[in-house]
């Protein structure tokens, strides 16, 4: 390849035109010096990534201009595009003295009399039988060429840029780790054959030398996660922005964050289909608020869509994949926690689509929709004993199942928690018109309907979400959080929790609003808002009114006291305690004329484990069921004499809903 080539611009359309010949002059293996480069270095961004557009916008959604119309006419893929033709590259092979070195070839070659296939050669210098230097051709493999030489931003993980011809002319792009190259480079060739490299078997140390002593003098930075990096987005195969970054992974293959078809294709065929439709658009614009995450500073949110009804939740969750790629986007609960992590850290800034929650171990559930919100990974030791990079994400979940979280831990005997449904909104799914769905445009049925859906999403997909970051992109500068905001306070709430999810619907619905303004829907503006502000209505009723949480505390003190009241509590004046079974976990004692149980301290733990101690004893006082008054640590402990000496214990009346009627019942709504 020739040290003043400059790689061509990538622009938003796929480059069709494939030159007939490109011969690359590569850097000697041994005794030659390298000229310098005077190429514009990669990473400014006039290389590898798109332009992006710009143009003032308004402080709102209905005032942002619609996307121009060139965004339908075709897909972005610069990581597959050819060399361009504007390539300078040498077309004659190597003289003996220029030996030994390596060269590109992209057509076939004259060697001779001979003809020579295209590809890498290492052409080595031999003599003959005069005593002349003679050149020597080995081929190591199909066309592949350097790119760049890849690190990130700590000067760490370095890598080669690689693009490379498969058996059938299509070209890839890999931004391969360096460390791929120790060993046997078994896991190497591996990838490189999965996707259409020839590679001659007998010259697997040429081509390890090729790839590791061959630098390029072209720098391009690597990102080791997908996502934002500050004000550019990076896909698989593409970075959308102002700067030029590559994505860095040990596999090339990115076929789940695939195209196929264009714009205009998806949005008649797919996203036409959901108008109309509440769970259709919400799950749509889910998929689109995810590149909004980090713009609007929220972490990682979620929707569950449970319902009896069959097909209408997994084709909500297809057509959501179908913004950002292929249907193998739409993964299962079935897996371990730690499986789910790495598909968390692969959806970063896009969506993370589950599908049937029945699979799940029911167990392992609560601590999965913490991992998945907290957006952080486990601590894990590399091969040498250290500790390994902790995978980070920020991700819209969107998930399905036919019950809700907390139905499906209470079936395997774990606790729920109410911090568990703010983070996955349970949003129920049935109940309309046609099951999942409000409308199914004329189709024969709901199964017809969703048929339809189904087909379409695996006809197109992938370019949507792109479209979208392209937008994000030339809006930077634009008050997203004030748009989210705006749409919140539109929506009624109660209490913090009813807020904070709120807000999560708006993101939703926001995220929807500016892709039609971007002309990236087709819906009718406000047709994505409306959506998410019904939403939110029908996830409140189901939900119930007031705090989940202290509900959920109060639920716990009276399960523990019914379901142990008569076998770990006794009266405080039975001496011999005869009628204990089990742990103590407390006594009993008849104060103003109520059975109040008064527990230990380790008895009031195992009663509210997993709530905030402070928190479950403020719930108790504000429902009228812990008696005392608070001390100096706000505990609230109530001062008994047992076995003569003076112990606190924490008194708890049970409401006797007979005697009490209503005034128990509001007293439980003013504790939540």
């Amino acid at each position: 390849m020739s040290q003043n080539r400059k790689l061509k611009p990538r622009r938003g359309i796929r480059i069709k035109a494939i030159p007939e010949t490109v011969q690359a002059d590569l850097v000697p293996m041994v005794d030659s010096e390298t000229p310098e480069s005077d190429a514009t270095p990669v990473n400014d961004a006039t290389a590898l990534n798109q332009e992006p557009k710009t143009g003032s916008v308004g402080e709102s959604p209905d005032t942002l201009p619609t996307r121009p119309a060139d965004i339908l006419d075709g897909a972005i893929n610069p990581a597959t595009d050819p060399p361009g033709e504007d390539e300078t590259l040498v077309e004659c092979p190597p003289i003996a003295t220029e030996c030994p070195c390596w060269r590109v070839y992209l057509d076939w070659w004259q060697a001779g009399q001979d003809k020579r296939r295209p590809g890498v050669y290492y052409h080595g210098r031999d003599k003959n039988e005069l005593g002349e230097a003679v050149r020597t051709d080995e081929w190591l493999c199909g066309p592949l060429i350097l790119e760049a030489t890849t690190f990130d931003r700590r000067n760490e993980s370095f890598g080669r840029l690689l693009r490379f011809r498969d058996v059938r002319g299509n070209w890839h792009e890999w931004n391969m780790p360096m460390h791929l190259l120790r060993g046997s480079c078994e896991e190497l060739r591996g990838e490189l054959l999965d996707l259409g490299l020839e590679i001659n078997p007998n010259s697997r140390g040429k081509l390890a030398n090729y790839l590791l002593h061959k630098a390029p003098k072209r720098e391009v930075t690597a990102a080791l996660s997908l996502g934002w990096h500050d004000d550019t987005f990076v896909l698989p195969d593409v970075s959308i922005g102002t700067e030029a970054i590559r994505f860095q992974s040990e596999t090339a293959t990115v076929a789940d964050f695939d195209q196929r078809g264009t714009l205009l294709d998806w949005q008649t065929q797919v996203c036409a289909l959901a108008r109309g439709n509440t769970s259709l658009t919400l799950a749509i614009s889910a998929a689109l608020a995810g590149p909004l995450l980090a713009r609007v500073h929220v972490e990682s949110c979620g929707l569950h869509l449970y319902g009896e009804s069959s097909g209408g939740k997994t084709t909500a969750l297809q057509a959501a994949v179908s913004v950002w790629g292929s249907r193998d986007l739409l993964r299962t609960w079935r897996g371990t926690g730690n499986g789910l992590e790495a598909a968390a850290a692969e959806s970063t800034d896009t969506l993370l689509a589950l599908d049937e929650i029945n699979e799940a171990d029911g167990k392992e559930i609560g601590s999965i929709v913490y991992a998945l919100a907290n957006g952080r990974g486990k601590s894990r030791a590399n091969r040498s004993g250290g500790a390994r990079r902790i995978a980070r994400w920020r991700t819209v979940v969107l998930s399905s199942g036919e019950k809700t979280l907390e139905a499906r831990m209470l079936e395997s005997g774990a606790r729920h928690h109410a911090g568990q449904d703010v983070r996955l909104l349970n949003l129920p799914a049935d109940g309309r018109r046609y099951g999942t769905f409000d409308e199914i445009h004329g189709r024969d049925s709901a199964r017809a309907f969703a048929d339809e859906i189904k087909t379409a999403s695996a006809r197109c997909y992938g370019t949507a979400g792109r479209a979208f970051v392209q937008f994000l992109v030339a809006h930077l500068s634009e008050d997203y959080g004030a748009m989210v905001k705006a749409l919140t306070d539109r929506m009624p709430t109660l209490e913090g929790q009813e807020a904070r999810a709120a807000r999560q619907f708006a993101l939703i619905g926001t995220a929807g609003e500016l892709a039609t303004q971007a002309g990236i829907t087709g819906w009718e503006p406000g047709a994505a808002t409306k959506a998410a502000t019904d939403a939110f209505l029908v996830w409140r009723d189901a939900r119930g009114s007031g705090n989940a949480e202290a509900s959920k505390i109060l639920d716990a003190i009276r399960d523990f006291i019914e379901r142990y009241g008569d076998t770990r509590f006794t009266a405080v004046d039975d001496r011999d305690g005869r009628l204990l079974r089990g742990e103590r976990a407390g006594y009993t004692k008849v104060i103003e004329g109520r059975l109040a149980y008064l527990l230990t301290p380790g008895g009031l733990g195992e009663a509210i484990k997993g709530f905030d101690r402070k928190r479950a004893l403020d719930v108790l006082a504000s429902a009228g069921w812990l008696l005392g008054k608070a001390g100096s640590k706000g505990e609230r402990r109530l001062q008994c004499k047992i076995d003569g000496r003076n112990v606190g214990l924490y008194a708890i009346c049970l409401p006797d809903d007979e005697q009490d009627g209503d005034d128990a019942t509001d007293k439980r709504r003013e504790a939540a």
